[in-house]
């Protein structure tokens, strides 16, 4: 079976959600503008439900714009600079020049300051790049950066009368000051206007920052939640059976329920990462039909996928060297590990300890407490930790977890 050939499988599990992101789409039609954001850890599904709502946007006679920020390069006003090209990019190349009129026309004098916020420019945006000197004169940068707002503002309201508009803004947990600036003041101009500001972040992303001087993202949620400017949509895992249900959706046949199992275990629940892992399995020659079923047929550990090798890589060397510490001595006891031996091995306070993995849990969502003991969130991440210790002191590790289980009376693994 060729798996580049197959669809995606369809969303699972998400109901709840998209109903909430059709309501406020409702709203919004109805010149009740609002910011929505849906937030979820790395692979659980946040684009996906985009997608999905998507078809939804599009049925009801709305338009879609796209924007994204990076992480490599937090450049100003990036996700919106990508919407305003939006507006104009269904339009064949031959009428550049009409589309560059209208752009100029619709942000009155000061789109060129926000069009030019960035050092690479799209030829749209080169077109207007010579009325830039004439309108900046001897401006402050605080009264540019003014301009910029209401001028956006003004864009989109102007747009937004002839058609609403759902302005969906990708990876905010990467914003720049600017980008969260401009957030910030549409999410309270929109509220009487046809506009939908759509946005997705990773709570685990901002709340590393936070613990490492600061996330403009983040401090500005917080006001905005205050405001009352914003819904925020958490989307958790997916279960065992949601699980299952993707991939047997995606394989088109029965599975073993011992497939299932493994998939689930690895994934952590987030449906990226097991339709990724279905993908490698089967290239791999891991996963086969036999008698009408699909059963691993390989070896019994698998490679982790790239994708999410590099997903869960990122996460741990973010953290601190202290929560690695943790994180390492925890992937060397196993995926479930018992609290009391964790912190006897790092010679910390039990309550102390416990303290921070509630912080895994609550912020970052690494380990999950489970009848007294804790366990890793998904396998992949564990094993991703494990394999970045080096050989000697992982054999340093596993000789110390066994004297100090000897010690301990029952199973402190498990």
């Amino acid at each position: 079976m060729n798996f580049d050939m197959l669809p995606d499988p369809p969303m699972i599990g998400r109901k709840k959600e998209l109903s909430r992101l059709e309501l406020a789409l409702n709203e919004t039609k109805h010149g009740a503008g609002m910011l929505v954001l849906v937030s979820g850890v790395a692979g659980v599904g946040k684009t996906r439900l985009v997608m999905e709502f998507e078809n939804e946007v599009l049925a009801s006679g709305c338009k879609m714009l796209f924007g994204g920020c990076l992480p490599s390069a937090r450049i100003p006003y990036l996700p919106f600079l990508e919407a305003v090209n939006g507006l104009f990019d269904e339009q064949p190349d031959k009428h550049a020049i009409n589309r560059t009129s209208r752009l100029l026309s619709s942000t009155k004098k000061a789109a060129p300051d926000m069009l030019l916020a960035v050092p690479v420019l799209g030829p749209i945006l080169k077109g207007s790049a010579i009325f830039v000197n004439k309108y900046r004169g001897t401006a402050t940068e605080d009264e540019v950066d003014e301009h910029i707002l209401f001028a956006t503002i003004e864009l989109f309201r102007t747009e937004s009368a002839k058609q609403p508009l759902v302005i969906f803004l990708d990876d905010l947990q990467w914003a720049d000051n600017s980008t969260v600036g401009m957030l910030h003041f549409l999410a309270r101009e929109v509220r009487n206007l046809p506009i939908m500001l759509l946005g997705t972040y990773r709570p685990e992303d901002i709340m590393i920052d936070k613990k490492q001087g600061g996330n403009p993202f983040l401090d500005s949620l917080r006001v905005m939640k205050r405001e009352g400017l914003c819904e925020d949509i958490a989307i958790g895992p997916l279960n065992a059976s949601e699980v299952g249900q993707v991939i047997s959706a995606m394989l088109q046949q029965p599975v073993d329920g011992a497939v299932l199992e493994r998939i689930f275990k690895e994934s952590g629940g987030r449906p990226l990462f097991a339709v990724e892992t279905v993908r490698m399995l089967e290239s791999r020659g891991d996963l086969a039909m036999r008698d009408g079923i699909w059963r691993i047929v390989g070896a019994s550990e698998s490679d982790i996928p790239s994708s999410v090798k590099e997903v869960q890589i990122r996460r741990v060397e973010r953290m601190t060297k202290e929560d690695r510490r943790i994180l390492e001595y925890a992937s060397v006891i196993g995926h479930t590990f018992n609290i009391d031996l964790l912190a006897e091995l790092l010679k910390v306070e039990r309550l102390d300890l416990m303290e921070t993995l509630e912080r895994f849990q609550n912020d970052h969502q690494l380990v999950r407490e489970v009848d007294g003991l804790y366990e890793f969130q998904d396998e992949d991440l564990r094993r991703v930790v494990y394999e970045s210790i080096s050989n000697l002191r992982r054999k340093e590790l596993h000789r110390m977890i066994d004297l100090s289980m000897k010690r301990q009376p029952g199973d402190c693994s498990n």
